[in-house]
Parts: structure tokens; C-alpha cells; sequence
């Protein structure tokens, strides 16, 4: 009998040091949706919402920049929930596009300018939002992807230039040129890959396997087309020269519309003689897809976390000790779950858990003098 009376006490009494511990588990938000950005008639000049689980109502949606300082209404929706074997649903999705055919379109980078979206009608409000540091990252490496389109676009003219003429000198200048093109582009491609790293330093969730697929075909296909030049620049001979410069289909020219769109997919048959597509390998606009993707926004139902201000002139706040603790659940440095009700109930429950403990050491003491 003893013997039980002791074991229970102890269990209850580490079962209640438990309870604080495991509260301050916070649950993660579920993610709802994402918010996409992407070129249209400009560079990251558009916006797609699509969201899952949105309670019916007229809602707002606006995209916020990091501060909370300036916003832009993209649309006003409303959202009513499907009607599913005569049962209605709580909820229902929302799909909305916002480019050069949309109502306040003016072409900005919207991605330079916002790094938060909030859905309301007043009473229920969705969000999504990024660092300031991850968004400015981001729109550095989607710019130097751009110079980089501009400067593939250069190469295909010139190349397509060259195509066109009958005397081989004229047609070596052009490729020349290209040439100089190319080592622009291989500049260019090593400092859109430390872009890419500075982003995954600042956020290690955002991935850049993609990217740097797309660099390393662009790199590889950028230096077999220097070999080309070199070939063309070499031979007096206007039918090799034209063989190495190629068309669509191969050569020089075939490569400078694989680093801009990529390879065209393939078919082939598997092992069990089915015919299945095989994706192209990606250029620049798949590496600016890829990049873009980095900023996407995870859509959950609550309110904007706090804008981040940034004020030199606002002198730096000393944190004691005691302020630490007091914003930590429990005052043990461990992160709060933002509810003080919360915490005030996880400190009773250790004192009484304390509480229990002794008294068990003390009945274990007064059973040993009987």
C-alpha cells in the first residue's frame, strides 16, 4: 500500500511537470495557399492568389510592403462556398490573377515593392508575408536574371544576323560578337548563383536546387558554343563555318535558344514500352521561375505579423534579464506562446507540481521514522 502511494504521487507529480513543458509547443499555422509572383508585361509585374478554406464574404485583397507603410487594393472578391450533395460547405476557394489586363495595373514591380498579402472582409482576415531581407534578396537576383534575358536576346539577333550573310568575314564578325555576348553571360550566371546563396543564408527553407540546375545548363551550353566560335573564327571555309553556326535545330544558334527557353521536352518509351514525356532541361526562363518561386507566400488564416521598422534614430532598447524572462514562457528563456493566460496557468502547474513533490519526499521521510 505504501509502496503505490508513493508511485502514484510521483507520477502525478512528473505528469504535472510535463504539462508546461509541452505547452509551450506552439501549433504551426496551416497553410491555406500561396501567393505567386511572376512577369507579365514587365518584370515581377504580377500577382496569382489561390487560397483553400475561405469562409463566404466580400473580401479585400491588398498586397503590403514590409513596413505596413504603403498597400495596393488589387481586388475586391467574394467568395461563396459550393453547394456539395445538397450539403453546403463551410468553406470554399478563392483563385485570383492580378496582371497587365486587371483594373490599377501599372506596370511596377510589385515583388520590389510588397512582401505581404492580407484577404479581409472586416471580420476574417487571411495573410501571407516574407522578410523585408529575403524580398530585397530575391528582387536582386530576379534583376540580374533579367539583365540576363536581355543579354541571350542580344546573342540570338546577332547570331541569327550572322545566319543570314554570304561573305565569311561578315559572318565571323557576327559571331564575334555573339562571342563577347557569352562572356557576359558567364560573368552574369556567377553572380546570380551568389544571389541565390545570400537568399538561402538569410531563409535555409528557401531552395535553390532549381536555380542552380538552370545555371549549370546555361554554363555548360554557353561554353560549348565558345568552342563553336572558336571553330568558326578558325576555318576559311563558308560551309563549316555555317555548319558550326547552325539554325534552330543545331549549332550555335539551336544553343542560344536553349539558354533563353530551355530544351524542348522529349517522348521516349520506358521499360514497359510506354511512350512518357521528358522535360527539357531549363534556361533563363525557367531559372526566373525558379527564382521567383523563392518569394512565395504562405497564405494562413489570422492577422499580419508586426511591420518591420527600421529607424536609425530610434536608439537601440536595452533588454535585461528580467525583461527576457518575462516575455519567455515560465521566465526559463524558453520561447512564449504570445498568451499570458497560458503562461500564468503552465507557473501554477509547476508550484503545484513542486508542491506535490515535497510532499511526497515528506511522507517518504514519516513513513521511514514509523
Amino acid at each position: 500500500m505504501f509502496r503505490t502511494k508513493i508511485i502514484a504521487i510521483m507520477a502525478l507529480a512528473l505528469f504535472t511537470f510535463a504539462i508546461p513543458i509541452t505547452g509551450i509547443q506552439a501549433d504551426e499555422p496551416t497553410v491555406l495557399g500561396t501567393v505567386t509572383f511572376d512577369d507579365d508585361a514587365g518584370s515581377n509585374d504580377a500577382v496569382t492568389i489561390s487560397i483553400s478554406g475561405v469562409f463566404a464574404g466580400t473580401y479585400v485583397a491588398s498586397l503590403i510592403s514590409s513596413d505596413g507603410a504603403t498597400s495596393q487594393q488589387i481586388a475586391e472578391v467574394t467568395v461563396v462556398t459550393p453547394v456539395l450533395q445538397g450539403v453546403q460547405q463551410n468553406t470554399g476557394d478563392l483563385d485570383l490573377r492580378f496582371d497587365s489586363n486587371s483594373p490599377g495595373y501599372d506596370g511596377s514591380n510589385l515583388m520590389e515593392s510588397y512582401s505581404r498579402f492580407q484577404l479581409t472582409d472586416g471580420s476574417t482576415t487571411y495573410s501571407a508575408s516574407s522578410s523585408g531581407a529575403l524580398t530585397a534578396e530575391v528582387v536582386t537576383l530576379t534583376s540580374h536574371l533579367s539583365d540576363l534575358k536581355s543579354l541571350v536576346a542580344m546573342l540570338i539577333i546577332d547570331l541569327d544576323t550572322a545566319s543570314k550573310e554570304s561573305d565569311i568575314s561578315t559572318l565571323k564578325a557576327g559571331v564575334s560578337s555573339a562571342v563577347g555576348q557569352l562572356s557576359k553571360i558567364t560573368s552574369l550566371t556567377e553572380g546570380i548563383l551568389a544571389s541565390a546563396n545570400a537568399a538561402n543564408a538569410i531563409d535555409s527553407a528557401v531552395s535553390t536546387e532549381n536555380l542552380e540546375s538552370n545555371m549549370s545548363n546555361i554554363t555548360d551550353w554557353t561554353s560549348v558554343m565558345i568552342e563553336d566560335g572558336t571553330y568558326i573564327n578558325e576555318t576559311s571555309n563558308m560551309k563549316v563555318a555555317q555548319v558550326f553556326l547552325g539554325s534552330s535545330s543545331g549549332g550555335m544558334i539551336a544553343y542560344a535558344n536553349a539558354l533563353l527557353n530551355g530544351m524542348s521536352d522529349t517522348t521516349q518509351y520506358d521499360d514497359d514500352g510506354k511512350l512518357i514525356s521528358i522535360a527539357g532541361d531549363g534556361g533563363t526562363e525557367q531559372a526566373i521561375d525558379s527564382a521567383q518561386a523563392m518569394q512565395n507566400l504562405n497564405v494562413i488564416l489570422g492577422e499580419l505579423p508586426a511591420p518591420e521598422i527600421e529607424d536609425d534614430s530610434v536608439d537601440p532598447v536595452v533588454t535585461t534579464k528580467s525583461d527576457e524572462a518575462n516575455r519567455s514562457a515560465l521566465g526559463l528563456g524558453l520561447p512564449s506562446v504570445g498568451e499570458k493566460s497560458l503562461v500564468l496557468l503552465m507557473q501554477l502547474l509547476t508550484i503545484t507540481g513542486i508542491l506535490l513533490l515535497g510532499t511526497g519526499t515528506l511522507m517518504i521521510f514519516r513513513s521511514k521514522q514509523s
